[in-house]
C-alpha cells in the first residue's frame, strides 16, 4: 500500500486486491462499505495521521474510488468542513438495513412535507450470493430552488450516512446496483 499527501486536505491512497483479501475484504464488499472495510479505512487514515499528519480534526471527508481490473485501487480521500456546500444535484444515504431506511424515509416526509423533490432507491448486493444487501437513497435537487435545497440539507445533515460519488464512481454504482423505485422513493416509503 503506498498513501501519499496530496496536500493539506487531500491524500491519495493505492493499494491491491491482494491487500484486501489480507484483511479479508472481497471487492463487492469494499465497494458496499462493509464492516472489515470500514476498518481497513480507518486504518489507512491511522496511519496518514502518524506518518504523514494528515489530521482530520472536526473535518468530514468525502473519497473516490477508482479501479483498475478489480486488480488495483486508488482512493483519493478529501477533507470537507462540515459547512462546506454540496455541489453536486444528487446527494446519497446508505443504509445497512431496512429498518433504518423506513426510519430516515419517516423522519424526512414528516419535516419536509412541503417540499417537492425527487428521490430514488437503490439495492446494492454485498456479495456475490446476493445474502446481503444495502439500500442507498439518492435525492435529487436539480429542479430545486436553492432554498429548499438548504431546507433538505439542514434536515438531513443530522444523519451520518451521507455518500458523495464521483462521476466515475457514480457510473460504477450504477452499473452494479439496481433501481428499486425510480421516483419519489421517499414518498413512497
Amino acid at each position: 500500500m503506498k498513501i501519499e499527501k496530496l496536500n493539506e486536505n487531500k491524500l491519495k491512497v493505492i493499494f491491491s486486491s491482494k491487500e484486501l483479501e489480507e484483511n479479508n475484504i472481497s471487492i463487492h464488499s469494499f465497494l458496499a462499505n462493509s464492516k472489515e472495510s470500514r476498518k481497513f479505512f480507518l486504518a489507512i487514515l491511522n496511519i496518514a495521521n502518524e506518518d504523514l499528519n494528515f489530521r482530520l480534526n472536526t473535518s468530514q471527508i468525502t473519497y473516490d474510488t477508482i479501479s483498475f481490473s478489480n486488480k488495483y485501487f486508488v482512493i483519493i480521500i478529501k477533507k470537507v468542513h462540515a459547512d462546506a456546500p454540496i455541489s453536486s444535484n444528487n446527494v446519497f444515504y446508505k443504509f445497512n438495513n431496512i429498518d433504518d431506511l423506513f426510519e430516515f424515509c419517516d423522519t424526512i416526509k414528516n419535516a419536509l412535507s412541503s417540499i417537492e423533490f425527487d428521490s430514488t432507491l437503490y439495492q446494492y448486493d454485498c456479495d456475490t450470493n446476493k445474502n446481503s444487501s444495502v439500500y442507498f437513497l439518492k435525492f435529487d435537487f436539480s429542479n430545486l430552488d436553492i432554498s429548499s435545497i438548504n431546507k433538505i440539507l439542514a434536515v438531513i445533515s443530522e444523519f451520518k450516512n451521507f455518500i458523495k460519488f464521483s462521476k466515475l464512481a457514480l457510473s460504477h454504482f450504477e452499473e452494479f446496483s439496481t433501481a428499486i423505485i425510480k421516483n419519489s422513493a421517499i414518498q413512497s416509503l
